[in-house]
């Protein structure tokens, strides 16, 4: 019998709390560039972060793409 060991819980991620809305920019405008999720999002700490995220984030939602053209028509009209 073994003694019993301690195991230390995962810490998260600063992008964690976020993530849903990342994901929802993804889902609509696949094209947008992490600097720009980051801005629409408020975000203020590491960028390397947060494109790190977005990067393993994209391939998920490859399937329901837009255009890049889809997605500077909305920037145009946010305005």
């Amino acid at each position: 019998m073994q003694p019993p060991r301690y195991v230390r819980a995962v810490p998260g991620s600063i992008v964690d709390d976020v993530e849903p809305r990342v994901r929802g920019f993804l889902k609509e405008f696949l094209q947008m560039p992490a600097t720009v999720i980051a801005e629409r999002i408020g975000w203020d700490r590491s960028m390397a972060v947060l494109k790190e995220r977005v990067r393993l984030l994209r391939p998920v939602y490859r399937g329901c793409r837009a255009t890049l053209t889809e997605w500077m028509a909305s920037c145009s009209t946010e305005r």
